[in-house]
């Protein structure tokens, strides 16, 4: 087909359309005879773009055979075929033709097609049907191929659809390999230059409650601490945990595998700190590297897990609590706390060596939510109020009542725990009655100013001077 014929072709096109129904024969063969060519030759393809009378004669033609089409008149099935095939030939590296097809919806019509298609494969697995499915896939991505505004176009109306009209997510279901590759380089094309993008992909799969998938997808074998793409995995779901993520019965799964995860480091992380404290083991440089990526990744995966305990369990409905604590939440939490870095102040920095000093603000924060999580989960429930008396927890919350300069409001967020823990619980409350101090320990910030500190038979502490002071 020579390039000054295309003016011919065109014409002749549009002639046929007039009357498509008696020029059937007519219009299969030339588009066949377009198709073909347009395939592999790039110059055609930008000379047939150039021409606005081929996008309306076209345009018209696709508007005739769909509604035949949907109407299930399949006698139009070898024109749409085609067309299709013309569609995901004509926009390939061409920008301006890509242009085009968007703005006469060739991408709209297609989808239209693909839905319907789709239905009756699934029903009849009619070859035909599968491969206007696979035609109409690469058509879609090759529309979007290198050309920016495009590609803003598809992924912002792909994104913000709802399940039911979500034509990409059907496409990827696909198990013919064909369709499955043709969606996956369309969403390739969209996110592999844009991080906005990237993250509105991963926060899409968390909404159809895909994380745990992805979670483990991410995991490398043989290693327990979470790796760095789990960790801007977990970093994007706490984000969508404090913007737009709804707690719901259907966060069950996700509940499940975060707590599971929660758990298998916790261990670890106390390791890591006993490690550092103890401070025992001399290490060459290069592990001493690998030690401290390895204990970074640990402590962002906890902090990032504790945050996303917290936000459940002081915002999910009664499912999803009850999901909490048959998974050990209470149990771990007060097992951790207890092992956790004690209280640091300016005052004690005298006390502890300077090595433990680093290790203690490396794991800051901690304490904090994990006292927050107990006092959520306690929220008018005597189960788990019971629980934490039963494991210990009530002079362990006690003893956070102060300041701690790693755990910012943690005496705030200790009352607050008490408060849920005790009220409507006479064994809590008779508990914490029974308690009294036993004895006072001395303070060397005290003592350097001669103060010391003593029990009285009133059980109070009293200050007294060291006259030798």
């Amino acid at each position: 087909m020579e390039f000054t014929k295309s003016d011919v072709i065109v014409q002749q096109l549009g002639n046929y359309s007039n009357d498509p129904l008696n020029n059937l024969d007519s219009i299969i063969k030339l588009l066949k005879q377009i198709t073909f060519t347009t395939q592999s030759n790039l110059t055609y393809r930008e000379t047939l773009g150039n021409k606005f009378q081929f996008w309306i004669v076209t345009t018209k033609l696709w508007e005739w055979s769909k509604e035949k089409f949907l109407k299930e008149e399949l006698i139009v099935l070898p024109i749409v075929l085609e067309l299709v095939r013309l569609f995901r030939n004509i926009v390939a590296a061409v920008s301006e033709n890509q242009n085009q097809a968007l703005e006469h919806k060739w991408n709209k019509i297609t989808e239209e097609i693909l839905w319907y298609s789709m239905l009756k494969f699934n029903s009849e697995a009619d070859n035909n049907f599968i491969s206007i499915i696979r035609f109409g896939s690469q058509a879609l991505s090759n529309a979007i191929t290198g050309n920016a505004g495009a590609q803003e176009i598809i992924w912002s109306d792909y994104t913000n659809r709802n399940e039911s009209n979500d034509i990409l997510s059907e496409l990827v279901k696909c198990e013919d390999s064909v369709v499955l590759t043709g969606a996956l380089i369309l969403v390739y094309n969209c996110v592999h230059e844009s991080e906005s993008r990237r993250y509105a992909l991963v926060s899409r799969l968390i909404d159809f409650s895909l994380f745990p998938l992805l979670y483990d997808s991410l995991s490398q074998p043989q290693r327990q601490a979470p790796t760095r793409h789990q960790i801007i995995l977990l970093k994007i779901l706490d984000s969508k945990f404090f913007s737009s993520l709804k707690i719901d019965e259907f966060s069950i799964s996700l509940c499940v595998c975060i707590i599971r995860a929660f758990h298998s480091i916790c261990h670890q992380v106390i390791y890591s700190m006993q490690l550092v404290e103890n401070d025992s083991i001399m290490h060459s440089k290069s592990q001493d590297d690998q030690q401290h990526e390895g204990s970074r990744l640990l402590y962002t995966g906890l902090v990032l897990f504790l945050q996303c305990i917290g936000k459940m369990s002081q915002e999910g409905d009664k499912k999803v609590r009850e999901c909490l604590f048959k998974e050990g939440i209470i149990a771990s939490s007060i097992c951790k706390a207890d092992k956790s870095l004690p209280r640091m102040t300016k005052a004690t920095d005298t006390q502890i060596s300077h090595t433990f000093q680093q290790a203690s603000s490396g794991f800051a924060f901690i304490k904090r939510d994990i006292v927050k999580i107990i006092g959520n989960m306690a929220y008018e429930n005597k189960i788990v109020q019971d629980e934490v008396r039963e494991l210990g927890g009530i002079p362990l919350i006690l003893n956070q009542c102060n300041i701690d300069d790693n755990n910012p409001y943690i005496r705030e967020h200790a009352i607050f725990a008490l408060r849920n823990i005790l009220i409507h619980n006479p064994e809590n409350q008779k508990l914490v009655e029974q308690l009294a101090p036993i004895e006072t320990v001395q303070h060397s910030a005290l003592q350097d100013v001669g103060i010391m500190t003593e029990l009285g038979k009133d059980g109070k502490i009293k200050l007294t001077t060291n006259v030798r002071k």
